[in-house]
């Protein structure tokens, strides 16, 4: 017997499927942040859509490619809040969420320069078997900022990164501690 063939009260089947849904959006940036196009594949169908802005539109295996070859260089944090979810049906929703996105990108006389943009991700996600993935996403984007890195300017500067855009990130080390 599989999840979807258990009879829930309907409320809490809404629950489990927004909570189901976060996750794939959090999944996204955790993909993108790592530059890793396998974790970040995951959170869409083969078949979906990405619209992020006229910097790319079109499948999203091109946009996969794209996005982690273009932020591998940089380092990123991507926040999500402001998630709202729609359940249209039991297959279909729509969310809306504020990212706050950072990128620092290195500049060629090898100093750094930060961009702090604020943009929503419109989904549109279904739910195939038991699993919810993005199936549509536009990115609009509200505000952007640019100023010098953080690391240019003092005490920030000599502290390490540790974060990495490989399997050498502390992240792909982080197991459960079980037994």
């Amino acid at each position: 017997m599989q999840v979807s063939d258990v009879i829930r009260d309907p409320a809490v089947q809404a629950l489990i499927d927004k909570q189901a849904i976060s996750e794939v959006l959090y999944t996204y940036c955790r993909g993108m942040d790592r530059a890793d196009p396998e974790i970040l594949a995951s959170a869409y169908w083969p078949d979906a859509i990405e619209e992020h802005t006229e910097m790319h539109a079109g499948p999203v295996a091109e946009f996969v490619k794209w996005s982690t070859d273009m932020v591998r260089p940089m380092r990123t944090a991507h926040r999500l809040s402001n998630i709202l979810i729609d359940l249209d049906d039991a297959t279909h929703a729509r969310s809306e969420s504020y990212v706050w996105a950072y990128h620092s990108i290195p500049l060629e006389d090898g100093r750094r320069e930060d961009i702090v943009s604020g943009v929503r991700y419109l989904d549109h996600l279904e739910k195939r078997g038991d699993e919810w993935r993005i199936i549509h996403r536009a990115l609009v984007l509200d505000y952007f900022t640019k100023n010098a890195a953080a690391q240019d300017l003092g005490f920030f500067g000599k502290l390490e990164i540790t974060g990495l855009k490989n399997r050498q990130d502390p992240f792909y080390r982080h197991k459960p501690r079980i037994g």
